[in-house]
Parts: C-alpha cells; structure tokens; sequence
C-alpha cells in the first residue's frame, strides 16, 4: 500500500502537511481538457487531502512511460513525477476501497459535466474507485522526484517553467 509518509520523498510529504504547494505555477484547465492529452493509465494514486477551506489536493504519481512528452520521461532514468491537482469547489466524494488491494495503481479515468457540474472518476486496479463531484475548474501542477516545478501545461509540454 502506497502511504504518503512510507514512499514517497519528504519535500512531499512536508508540503502536504503545510498545504504550501506553488499555485501560482498552475495550469487551470478542466479534467476534460487534461484527459484529452494526459493518460494516468498505470499511475499510482498517492492521495486525496483537504485543507482548511476545504479544498481537495489530488497526488497521483503519473505514469511517465505513457506520458512522455509531458512528463520529460527519460529512458535512463525513467522518473514518474507528481502530478498534484487541486479542486476547490468539490461537491461530493464516493469510493470503493478493496482491503485485498495492497496498490492502487489507476486503471481507468473518465470525466462528465452535466448541468455545469462535473463528475470525475478514477477506477483502480482492485476493482475500486474514487468518484469526485465537483465544479469543472481546477489547477495543475507537475512536480519531478527532487520537488522542482515542472511545466503543468499538457498543451505546450515543453515550454520551459522557471517558476521553481
């Protein structure tokens, strides 16, 4: 089982707790728009936290071989960066959690906008899901294993960030 404090580097894990994440280094978009040119087929789901306003902090680490020109994948050293994705007006969430699952690797993905709401849901390996009712907006950011800001922007994935 994947835990935020077992795997993964510390820089991640202080700033989850701090909720101090760079947002001004986000691209907004809609899961609709980001599912038209990021596949998180094979990612892990770290996690879903809320901070105190009540925000939701989605930490998925992004599967690089499927998205290797957004994610920078280099066949050497072959690095899965974070990919953090912030929604601030969520209206509800439902999952499924399979004890027998010991890694929550996503399998499938879809997203649905009815009446101005958006449905967006991530299924797992297990046969688990988390299904996150929300308004469309919300921001994204790509961050490497070392905590540097990568470009968030799957449109234009190699324009340089040097927001670090």
């Amino acid at each position: 089982m994947d835990d935020v404090f077992d795997d993964n580097p510390l820089w991640l894990q202080k700033t989850i707790l701090a909720d101090a994440f760079k947002w001004e280094n986000a691209f907004e978009t809609t899961f609709e728009e980001l599912f038209q040119y990021v596949t998180y087929h094979d990612s892990h789901w770290i996690g879903l936290f809320t901070n105190k306003y009540l925000e939701q902090t989605c930490i998925i680490r992004l599967d690089a071989f499927w998205n290797k020109e957004y994610s920078n994948y280099d066949e050497e050293n072959q690095e899965w960066p974070f990919s953090i994705i912030k929604i601030e007006n969520i209206l509800s969430i439902q999952f499924l959690k399979h004890e027998i699952c010991d890694s929550y690797t996503i399998s499938t993905h879809e997203n649905e906008v009815i009446d101005g709401v958006a449905i967006s849901q991530f299924d797992d390996t297990c046969g688990g899901f988390i299904e996150l009712t929300h308004k469309p907006k919300i921001k994204v950011l790509l961050i490497n294993e070392l905590g540097n800001y990568l470009n968030p922007n799957p449109i234009t994935p190699t324009a340089p960030n040097d927001n670090n």
